[in-house]
């Protein structure tokens, strides 16, 4: 899921991650691998959302899913595995 400015602020008043930038570097590579995405990054890794479709279509919620963790403490590297939903939860009525 792809979220504009203002929602990609209001997600993240909801969890604690940083969010890559658009136009940064790495941006295309990741698409590229992961799809257009928003992309956080926290203490565990690489993370998107995936929305939560309701019974009329739309999409209200959505799970924070884990792309990649880091391998080293200093977090300077990231490996790719198999996508793992969080238990993390998010409100995007408004950020959509």
């Amino acid at each position: 899921m792809k979220l504009q400015r203002e929602g990609v602020a209001y997600v993240l008043s909801q969890f604690e991650a940083d969010a890559v930038p658009a136009d940064h570097p790495l941006e295309k590579r990741l698409v590229a691998i992961f799809g257009d995405h928003t992309f956080f990054l926290d203490g565990g890794g690489l993370k998107i959302i995936e929305p939560n479709d309701s019974a009329d279509g739309s999409a209200e919620t959505g799970r924070v899913v884990e792309l990649a963790s880091w391998v080293d403490e200093e977090r300077t590297k990231l490996l790719p595995h198999e996508r793992e939903a969080t238990d993390i939860v998010v409100t995007l009525s408004k950020a959509a």
